[in-house]
């Protein structure tokens, strides 16, 4: 029951090697299969910094370059 793990929050993903833009990052619900937030982030320094939502067990997430 994911329910009962403690909630994760202040969490990052850095990601590397990406090109040079801005990306849309969209947060799903892996138990519902529903996207639940969507954020825009800038490469700085060769480098994607995420900052993650608030969430339990699990979080998946979809990266595009706008």
């Amino acid at each position: 029951d994911p329910m009962k793990l403690p909630i994760i929050q202040g969490a990052g993903l850095t990601l590397s090697k990406m090109k040079r833009g801005t990306y849309n990052v969209e947060f799903w619900d892996t138990y519902k299969g529903k996207p639940v937030k969507t954020i825009t982030v800038q490469l700085v320094d060769g480098k994607l910094q995420i900052p993650l939502p608030k969430f339990r067990a699990d979080l998946a997430l979809k990266v595009r370059r706008k």
